[in-house]
C-alpha cells in the first residue's frame, strides 16, 4: 500500500508494475509437513525489497522473517452490513513464473530512469516509508480500496465523496 500512496501522492501517477518489479520481488513460503501438522498445504507470499536497491527506496522498514507472526495474530467479526469474502481453500502451491521475472531489463530501466530518479530525490529530501502511510491515514484513504479520486487529485477544494475510511 505504500508503493501506491507513493506513486499517487508524492510522484502524482498511477501506480503500475514496472517500477513496483525494480524495487521489490515476490517469494513464496511453504508449510512443511510434520506430523501432527495441518493435512494440507498452507502456502503464503512475501514481499521484499531487493537487497542492492533498498538504498534507492525510501526508508521503510520491512519484516525480514515472520517468525513469531502467530503473538501478532488477530480476529475480525464478519457483520451482515460488510461481510468478509468467503475462503475459497484455493492455495498457492507454485509461485507462477511472472514472479522470476525480477526487475525489468536495461531498456525498461532507461525508461523509468526519472521516475527512479525522482524517488531517490524524494528520500534525499527525507521522505520515509511513515510519511506516506499518515499521508493517506490524513487523507482518510486506503490505497487497495475503490477510490473516487486518486490520492494525487485531492486538493483543498477537491470533492471528496465517498472517501471515507471505515
Amino acid at each position: 500500500m505504500a508503493f501506491i500512496a507513493l506513486c499517487e501522492g508524492y510522484l502524482g501517477i498511477e501506480p503500475h508494475l514496472e517500477p513496483w518489479r525494480y524495487f521489490f520481488s515476490v517469494s513464496l513460503h511453504k508449510k512443511r509437513e510434520r506430523s501432527g501438522d495441518l493435512s494440507m498445504p498452507v502456502g503464503c507470499t512475501g514481499i521484499h525489497l531487493w537487497g542492492h536497491r533498498s538504498s534507492k527506496y525510501m526508508t521503510y522498514p520491512l519484516l525480514r522473517s515472520n517468525k513469531g507472526w502467530h503473538a501478532l495474530w488477530f480476529y475480525v467479526k464478519n457483520t451482515a452490513t460488510a461481510p468478509l469474502s468467503n475462503f475459497i481453500r484455493r492455495l498457492i502451491e507454485e509461485a507462477p513464473p511472472v514472479w522470476g521475472w525480477g526487475p525489468p531489463p536495461e531498456k525498461e530501466k532507461k525508461r523509468l530512469r526519472d521516475l527512479l530518479d525522482a524517488i531517490v530525490y524524494l528520500k534525499s529530501q527525507g521522505l520515509h516509508g511513515a510519511d506516506v502511510i499518515r499521508a493517506y491515514h490524513v487523507r482518510r484513504v486506503v490505497p487497495l480500496m475503490a477510490c473516487a479520486l486518486p490520492m494525487y487529485g485531492m486538493m483543498p477544494d477537491a470533492q471528496l465523496d465517498g472517501m471515507v475510511l471505515a
